[in-house]
This record gives C-alpha cells, structure tokens and sequence, in this order.
C-alpha cells in the first residue's frame, strides 16, 4: 500500500537549498527547472505536492508527487537519457540555474522508507557479490549478475543475505 502511495513521486536529490524557509511556489519552480533542462514539458498544474526532506546537510531532497505515473516515469527516463548523451556534463546546478558552481543532481523514483534500506543494502551486496546491475521499478528492486542471467527481485534482507553467501 505505501509503494502505491510513491507510484507517481519523484527525488530530486543534491539540490543546493540553503534557507530551510521554502515555500512550494519555489520549489516548484526548481522541479519545472529541472524538467525544462532534460526536456520534458511539463505544466505547474501537473504538480500535485512537493516538498522537502527534513536535513541538516546544505544539499536538499526534493520530494515531488505528480497526478500521472506516466509523468514521474518520463522524467526518470529522460534524466537518464540527459545524462547518457551529455557524459561530461550530466544534469547539475548550472543547468538549471540554481548555482554559479557546478554540483551533479540526482532524479530518481521515490522509495518507501523501508524500500530504500532495501536498496541501499542490494547496491551493498550487488558490490560484494560482483552484480552487474541494481535498479528500482516502481518501488521494486532488481539485481542482476550479467547481461545473460535472469534479474532478481528482492524482497528482503534475508534474500540479500543468501544472495551476499553465494558470491
């Protein structure tokens, strides 16, 4: 149920914010900034919430939830493209007009609390036992050994574990 909750919700991660007063008209703005850099036309009306993380860090999470799956699922996929054509210079601060330095920022599928300590485990194991991939999908996550191996769904720590043993 809390997965369905995320399906149409985006991180903009790494963004330099450095009041904690924000209000959502400029947070908005810097999601619509970002949209426009990886070329993807989106309305301030397509916007249902965004938001903030909580962080004592200068660089900030934004939380943005979309009234389309379809939305969150184009910008994920044209950030990746972005940054596939542009290698030397992937989506940052400059290319969205937030900093005069350059500083990489990050868009990703929000994940729920316990998703994400699942994913942060699986990118541990995927290093330890020599994975190729790890990635989400609508909430769910992957691993996959190499290019001919079947993925992996995982759905545990204990998963992880055994998969972690068998290296």
């Amino acid at each position: 149920m809390k997965r369905s909750m995320t399906s149409s919700t985006v991180e903009i991660r790494n963004v330099p914010l450095k009041d904690d007063k924000f209000n959502k008209a400029q947070l908005s703005d810097i999601v619509l900034n970002t949209c426009k850099a990886i070329k993807v036309d989106i309305q301030k009306n397509e916007i249902n919430d965004v938001f903030v993380l909580k962080s004592k860090a200068e660089h900030k999470t934004i939380i943005t939830e979309f009234k389309s799956k379809n939305t969150k699922q184009e910008i994920i996929k044209k950030f990746k493209t972005y940054n596939k054509n542009n290698p030397n210079n992937k989506l940052n601060t400059t290319s969205i007009g937030l900093d005069n330095y350059s500083k990489p920022i990050y868009v990703s599928e929000a994940l729920t609390p316990k998703g994400r300590r699942l994913f942060f485990l699986a990118l541990d194991i995927a290093k330890i036992a020599n994975f190729k991939y790890c990635w989400t999908i609508n909430g769910r996550i992957y691993i996959r050994k190499t290019d001919e191996t079947q993925y992996i769904e995982v759905k545990g720590e204990a998963q992880l574990n055994n998969l972690k043993t068998q290296k």
